[in-house]
Order: structure tokens, then sequence, then C-alpha cells
């Protein structure tokens, strides 16, 4: 079903005598050195990856798990294609283009924030919505309410941005110019008003749904004129990736009325108070690394094991998502989910405490590694971690499964992984010594926390953007 919808896709691609609203920008000339990418490699690699960027609109964390409008939309995207989403934050606006040429993503998707510097190398993608870029100014500070107002005064903007541009394009018909002073690429619209509602500049642009959110949060500020014209809001594609671009085309077409995107919106632009705490939670990732109100108590506990704290918090978010009073089924409790025996082997007085359950979790989940010391590092964390959700005895038995199989004992992905799943059929499970597992699940446990744990990295490890004043 799904190469037919391709097929479909790809026809009506060729077919389409009309874009929505209009043509796109740029038609790009295939550059040289370009590398070739397009959905049949991106199945076989079983991973979507969009280039973004790191705020409280397009993508960020919150409650150690991956949230965003544009992040919800390619993970749509990725769910249709059968493959995973993996979201790539380059250091720089204008770096996206350039790793979009350069094959470290599939797609960018800049959203509602601004288009990235204008390139011949990309092509724009149908329409998914359309904004205007208006001014932000302070209150206290003869907010700006009118474009006759922006006469000489000094506004902050990205450079290479649409707003330095439409800027420029005013000052031809005001009597005194504006004062256009750019900052770096590295410089987020979230940052630049960040630093507007501090004091520390006094005016600058954006698009219409972020300035008004943004506003939300900073009652101080002033959303006041459009300026420019209404603009296309879509995403970036390679010009040798035809079916990608198809598909994403069908896909961005089919969601532009739905209530799938109509919610999305209102989930992200339209709801204040929700945009608050997301707001919030993105504001103490960036100025702290915060992952969680437990991120100290993880790190004191990881740290004695001799363990990475983020891929304890990366497995604390999948067995209870930071909920110090969940509960499964099973009796499991906590943070950690222990369950009632290991709490009694780790001698854990009371479970819903949070230092003593983390505590307890971590000293468990670096004994099941420790089985494991002799393997290769992730490959031993992988093992550990399916010990630590379905038992020893279940990894032992999937290690003998893949021996006879003809895969390798000692390597988890496309080895004990795969015997793993095997376990969920008698044909497999008859002849081990602890018998049936749903092998699925652990699966899927251990590579989210894995791919979880590279995502903390990755956000945490390098800048995305300047600190916000």
């Amino acid at each position: 079903m799904y190469f037919l919808w391709v097929i479909i896709m790809v026809f009506s691609f060729l077919q389409a005598s009309a874009w929505v609203d209009g043509p796109p920008v740029h038609r790009a000339r295939q550059r040289t050195g370009t590398v070739s990418v397009d959905v049949d490699s991106i199945q076989r690699r079983d991973t979507l990856r969009v280039i973004t960027r790191n705020t409280a609109t397009t993508y960020f964390l919150y409650r150690g798990g991956e949230m965003g409008f544009e992040y919800e939309l390619a993970h749509e995207l990725a769910r249709r294609l059968g493959v995973r989403v993996q979201m790539v934050v380059p250091p720089s606006w204008d770096d996206m283009i350039p790793w979009l040429m350069e094959g470290k993503g599939d797609i960018v998707a800049s959203g509602f924030l601004a288009r990235p510097p204008r390139s011949a190398s990309a092509v724009l993608s149908h329409a998914y919505d359309a904004s205007y870029l208006t001014v932000v100014s302070r209150a206290d500070r003869d907010p700006i309410r009118s474009p006759a107002d922006m006469a000489g005064r000094t506004v902050h903007v990205r450079e290479k941005s649409a707003a330095q541009q439409t800027l420029m394009r005013l000052n031809k018909e005001l009597e005194r110019p504006i004062k256009i002073v750019t900052l770096p690429g590295t410089w987020d619209t979230e940052a630049i008003i960040a630093a507007l509602a501090d004091g520390h500049i006094s005016a600058t642009v954006a698009s219409w749904p972020v300035a008004q959110i943004e506003a939300s949060y900073h009652p101080e500020l002033v959303v006041g004129p459009a300026i420019g014209e209404r603009d296309s809001v879509g995403w970036y594609v390679r010009p040798n990736s035809p079916v990608l671009l198809a598909a994403v085309n069908g896909y961005l077409s089919d969601i532009r009325r739905s209530a799938f995107h109509n919610i999305l919106k209102q989930k992200y632009f339209e709801h204040t108070s929700r945009f608050s705490r997301y707001k919030k939670a993105h504001l103490d990732f960036v100025r702290y690394g915060q992952i969680s109100p437990y991120d100290r108590l993880i790190q004191r506990s990881a740290r004695r094991a001799g363990l990475d704290w983020l891929l304890v918090a990366s497995l604390i978010h999948q067995e209870s998502s930071f909920n110090l009073r969940a509960q499964s089924w099973v009796g499991a409790v906590g943070l950690m989910q222990l369950m009632p025996g290991t709490a009694e082997v780790f001698a854990v007085p009371n479970p819903l405490n949070a230092a003593e359950n983390i505590d307890a979790g971590v000293r468990y989940l670096a004994a099941q590694i420790a089985r494991f010391d002799t393997l290769d590092g992730r490959t031993g964390i992988a093992f550990g971690l399916a010990s630590y959700n379905a038992g020893y005895g279940h990894l032992q038995d999937a290690r003998q499964i893949a021996l006879e199989e003809g895969l390798s004992p000692d390597q988890w992905t496309g080895h004990v992984e795969l015997a793993f799943d095997m376990l969920s059929r008698e044909r497999y499970y008859g002849r081990t010594t602890y018998g049936y597992v749903r092998g699925s699940e652990t699966i899927g446990y251990v590579n989210e926390i894995l791919r979880r744990w590279e995502v903390y990295h990755s956000l945490l490890d390098k800048p995305t953007g300047p600190p916000i004043l």
C-alpha cells in the first residue's frame, strides 16, 4: 500500500502545474558534490533526518521528551513513511541549507520562526501555512504601533534574514531610515525577543504567530504593525530527492487544513498557559541544562555508580516520564519503576521517595550493565537495559536463540534484538529456559532509551545558539 502511495505522490509531482500559494521561491540547480539521498535510502536507514532549531515552538525537550510544532509535523511524516524521525540542530541558521546539501539532514523545517538564508541549492516545498512579519517593541519604550513609528528607530534582526531584507525595503519608503543592527546566525528569533524583553534592545521583527505567543509570555512586549508581504511557510528539500519532495508536498498539502494541523497550532501558538510551561522548560534547559526536577539526584547516583547521568535520565523518562507517583499494573513504582523484589534487595524503605528510588534503580541498572563489561560499551549498555526491562534470564535466552539462528550473541543491533522478537513465538520460546516474553516491547524500550540518550547529548554537548539573556 505504501509503494502505491509513493507512486501516486511522484505522479502528482510530475503532473502538477501549480504550487500551493504560488510557485516555489527557487528551484535549484543541482550543485556539484551534493549528496543524493531519497526515500529509498531513508527507509533503508529507517530514519528521516530533519534539520531544525532548538526553540520553544519548533523543537525542544519537555519533561525529558521531545516536543515542538515542527517535531510533531515531522514525526507524522516519518510515521507515514514507515521510519523514525531524528531532529538535527546545527549551530547556526546559516548552517541549515549547507547541512541539508551535505546530507546531514533530509529536510529543513524552520517553521514559523523564519526561513533560513536564501539559497539557490534547495527547493521550497508546498506550503502548510502562511504568515507575515510584524514588529515587536517594548511597551515602556515608545512602542511601535505603525510603520511610520519605525522611522529613525533602531531594530535588531538576524543577519541575512527575511526580516533584514524587509526592513531594507521599508527604508526606501520612510523619511528617516531605520537603523538596522544585525545579529549573528546563531541567534534565533526567540533569543532576540528574550533580549528585547530584558531591555537589551528596543525592537525587533518576528513572524506573527511567534511574536504573538512570545508576547503572551513577556507581557512587557507590544506586537506592532505587519510589514512586508504575507509569505508561505514550508520545508526545504534537496533538488535531487524528487520522491521525498513529492511525499513532502503530498503530506503538507494533505494536512494543511486538517484537524491535526489545527490542533498543533492551538497546542503551540494559541494556548498561552501551556506555552508558558513549554517556554519555562525550554529556558531551564538552555540556561541550566535541566531535563527534569530530579537532575541533581540522578547526577549524584549516576556518578557513584559510574554511569552517564543522561542515560539514567533517558531511562527514567521511558519508565515514568519523571512521575514520582507512577505505578504499573505489575506493582512497579516510582521514577525508575522499581519492582517490590528489587526494592527489597536494595533495602529501599520508601520506593516513592525520589532519592531512594533513583539510587536503588541506578545501582540495579549498573549491576545489569556490569554483567556485560567484556562487550563494547554500547552493546553492554543495550544488554543492561534489556535486562533491566525484561530480566537477565530472558536476555540470556535471546542470546542463545541468536547463536542458534546464526546471529551474533554479542551484538544488539540486528542480532540479539531480532532474537528478542522471536521470543514471542512458541517455536522459539518453547526451547528456552525462561519462556515467553513480549520481545517487541523490550526492543522498543532499549532502542528508544538509546536514541533519547543521543538526543540529550546532541542538545547538551554543543551550543545551539547564544545564551538567552
